[in-house]
C-alpha cells in the first residue's frame, strides 16, 4: 500500500536526516503537501483497480463537478463532498483522512458527533446511503446538503 509509513515512522526519518531538502524530496509520497488531491485520487483509483465512473455514480455528486475534481480544476472542494468520494471510493478511515486533508479540510474528529458516526460507518463499510441513513436517523446533516442546494 501507497501509505504504509506513519506519521512517527517519518518523524525518526525527517530526525535522521542530515537534510531536510533531500528528506522532503525521499518522502514526497507520504507527505499531504507532496501530491495534489488530483494525483491522491487517482492513485487510489489505480491502487484500488476502481472505475472512475462508478466511483462519480455512487458518489451522487454532479458529473461534471466529479470530473473537475478529478482532472484537478477543482481546488476548494467541500468537505462533504470528499466524504461522498470517500465512501464511492470505499475507503477506509486512514485514506478517508488523508483525502480530506489534501482537499484542504479538517479531518473527521470522533469528539465531534456528527463525524464520530461517519467514522463509525467508515469503519464499518457502510454504503453512502447507509451512512446517510444513519445521520438522517439521528437528526445529523446529510452528506448531500450542498448538492440538494444546487
Amino acid at each position: 500500500m501507497m501509505w504504509e509509513k506513519s506519521t512517527e515512522e517519518l518523524a525518526k526519518e525527517l530526525f535522521r536526516s542530515k537534510d531536510v531538502t533531500s528528506y522532503l524530496k525521499e518522502e514526497k509520497k507520504y507527505l499531504v503537501d507532496g501530491m495534489t488531491l488530483a494525483e491522491y485520487i487517482k492513485s487510489l483509483l489505480e491502487e484500488k483497480k476502481l472505475d472512475s465512473v462508478e466511483v462519480r455514480k455512487n458518489s451522487g455528486i454532479d458529473k461534471t463537478y466529479v470530473y473537475e475534481i478529478f482532472m484537478g480544476k477543482k481546488k476548494n472542494v467541500s468537505r462533504d463532498k470528499l466524504l461522498l468520494l470517500a465512501f464511492a471510493m470505499g475507503l477506509n478511515l486512514e485514506e478517508t483522512q488523508r483525502l480530506l486533508q489534501i482537499g484542504g479540510r479538517s479531518k473527521l474528529y470522533s469528539r465531534d458527533q456528527r463525524d464520530a458516526v461517519i467514522m463509525f460507518c467508515i469503519y464499518h463499510g457502510n454504503t453512502v446511503m447507509q451512512t446517510e441513513e444513519r445521520l438522517g436517523e439521528m437528526g445529523f446533516d446529510s452528506l448531500f446538503e450542498d448538492e440538494r442546494q444546487k
